[in-house]
């Protein structure tokens, strides 16, 4: 039922020509990036006059370029490519649902309501229709959440889970950079629904996700052309956007 919802949801868009502006961006540098063109930290478009980019961190037109190595330069690869990850993002969204609700098996069955409240977005529809980045991100944010509903059902390997959380949050910066930090909050959430999950332990699983992105982010800048990259997106694209 879930799956003819989408489709008649979805298809009509998903399945015609054109994209919202940051899909195309995201189309153009995946293909450059197939083609040999430019770089993962070194970017480049197709405007000779100012070939550089950047605006966005690359993950997502990484991924990308590996559909157009594996497929070939199609429109239709733009739309396959944000397809897969919308059919993840669904299993996710219903795995935690089941994780969160596991002890109620009685709420646990209705897993599909949460995706199909996610399919009804309008929002949500447009953004995988355009191929923009936050679908990429999308996955690696629900992944760190995923991570906490592990360590809050089960209370055990604070440091394993939170620490792989911090690796999640770290990849999801760079596909599309700080909007990817909310799930450092998703503790504080659920101190008021979960009686077991005591403060401390909420401030501890968030201090180690922190200093876990951050070791993490500090190792993988440390490189020269990393470097070059993160100081021409602060102040290109970051701290302009901010001023």
């Amino acid at each position: 039922m879930l799956v003819a919802f989408a489709a008649t949801l979805w298809l009509p868009n998903l399945l015609t020509q054109g994209m919202f502006m940051d899909g195309v961006f995201n189309a153009l540098l995946g293909l450059n990036l197939a083609n040999g063109v430019g770089s993962f930290w070194a970017p480049l478009t197709a405007d000779y006059a100012q070939p550089n980019y950047w605006d966005n961190p690359q993950l997502s037109p990484f991924f990308l370029s590996l559909y157009y190595k594996a497929i070939g330069p199609y429109y239709w690869v733009d739309k396959l490519y944000p397809l897969t990850l919308a059919i993840l993002q669904l299993i996710l969204i219903a795995l935690g649902w089941r994780l969160y609700f596991g002890s109620r098996p009685d709420i646990k069955q209705y897993y599909w309501l949460p995706a199909m409240l996610w399919l009804l977005i309008p929002l949500t529809s447009w953004g995988y229709s355009s191929n923009v980045m936050e679908c990429t991100m999308t996955i690696f944010t629900t992944l760190a959440i995923l991570l906490f509903l592990i360590y809050l059902r089960t209370g055990k390997l604070l440091l394993l889970y939170a620490t792989g959380g911090g690796l999640f949050i770290l990849l999801a910066l760079l596909t599309k950079g700080p909007v990817a930090l909310f799930p450092l909050t998703a503790p504080l959430f659920f101190l008021y629904a979960e009686k077991e999950l005591r403060w401390q332990k909420a401030v501890a699983y968030m201090a180690v996700q922190l200093t876990a992105t951050v070791i993490a982010f500090a190792a993988v800048f440390s490189r020269p052309d990393a470097a070059n990259f993160l100081q021409h997106y602060l102040d290109g694209q970051l701290l302009r956007s901010l001023t």
